[in-house]
């Protein structure tokens, strides 16, 4: 995050250019750490490159550890499916990382809320955009910044209708609440779980 907002910013003269080169270095790094959790900014988000607006939208997507007050779908989550997809492709049945296997029951609770955080953004975004007559980019970085609890804006929420401001502020208790709700449920059903079936292959 710090080293895509550097270079991605460097030349814009709203943001990072035009201030000295420990400035920059600065600002870039208060972006992305404030971009994934506090959503403190040094400049206006705005001002941001489209390319830049899409590199934060990942960064508050993921948003911070687990346990934190940060929202998103949290950094161990995004590592257990960044190491699942690394197993995979070595060829290993399990996930393993750093010389560890990560349990099947980890693996699934990570992949059941990275898809639900992925389907309400885009299910949102999409009934927005029915609604409102502004940028996509915009509407979905201002969308996911409500999910994640951040707080960062392109500045387009007060122009939004009171249907579409009602629904970024139901996102940000389901993005405070949601992921923990489905980890705990999750939990609590794979104890209660006495059987499997039978094993079936599925051509991929």
């Amino acid at each position: 995050g710090f080293f895509g907002v550097l270079i991605s910013e460097w030349n814009n003269t709203e943001t990072l250019g035009g201030t000295p080169i420990w400035t920059r270095v600065l600002d870039a790094f208060a972006l992305s750490f404030g971009g994934r959790t506090s959503g403190f900014s040094t400049f206006q988000t705005a001002d941001l490159a489209q390319y830049t607006l899409f590199l934060m939208i990942a960064l508050m997507f993921i948003g911070g550890a687990s346990g934190s007050m940060t929202g998103g779908i949290k950094v161990n989550v995004f590592s257990v499916l960044f190491f699942t997809v690394w197993s995979s492709i070595r060829g290993r049945p399990q996930t393993e990382a750093f010389r560890r296997e990560i349990a099947d029951s980890h693996v699934r609770r990570a992949v059941t809320i990275t898809f639900f955080s992925f389907v309400w953004i885009n299910m949102i975004t999409l009934v927005l955009s029915l609604f409102e007559e502004t940028d996509f980019l915009g509407l979905l970085f201002e969308v996911v910044s409500a999910f994640a609890l951040v707080g960062l804006s392109t500045g387009i929420t007060p122009e939004l209708t009171t249907f579409s401001q009602t629904v970024l502020i139901a996102s940000m208790f389901i993005g405070r609440l949601a992921p923990f709700l489905i980890a705990l449920e999750l939990v609590q059903r794979e104890r209660r779980s006495a059987y499997r079936f039978a094993r079936e292959e599925v051509r991929i």
